[in-house]
């Protein structure tokens, strides 16, 4: 279960650093407009999520540090998924990245559920 939580946010960071690449790409990054905002938002808070999975897998964590991962995680992977519905509201371009993602998210929300009954 631990290594499934890794890879499933290591996965969600790689999909992050694309998206990324390809709006840095396609747009003006130093706009302040909605879609720059709520993706660097996105990029965000995967990184933090990012963090979090590694602090709750990992054996030397005490259970009160898991804990709050755990939690921390959940919150996060919820605002991720509004994050990317509302890029997906304002029709911006590279919509598959974002359906993959939100895909992900999901999955992370199983996991971190099963994890948190394994307990």
């Amino acid at each position: 279960m631990n290594r499934s939580i890794s890879h499933c946010s290591s996965e969600l960071l790689k999909l992050s650093t694309s998206l990324n690449y390809f709006y840095d790409a396609a747009y003006n990054n130093g706009s302040k407009a909605l879609k720059n905002e709520l993706l660097n938002a996105l990029d965000t808070d995967i990184k933090v999520l990012n963090e979090q999975t590694k602090a709750l897998v990992s054996p030397l964590t005490s259970e009160l540090k898991k804990e709050y991962s755990f939690k921390f995680a959940t919150i996060i992977v919820k605002n991720l998924n509004q994050y990317t519905r509302g890029l997906e509201f304002i029709e911006i371009d590279g919509r598959d990245y974002l359906r993959i993602m939100r895909k992900e998210f999901v999955y992370m929300r199983r996991l971190l559920n099963k994890w948190r009954l394994g307990l």
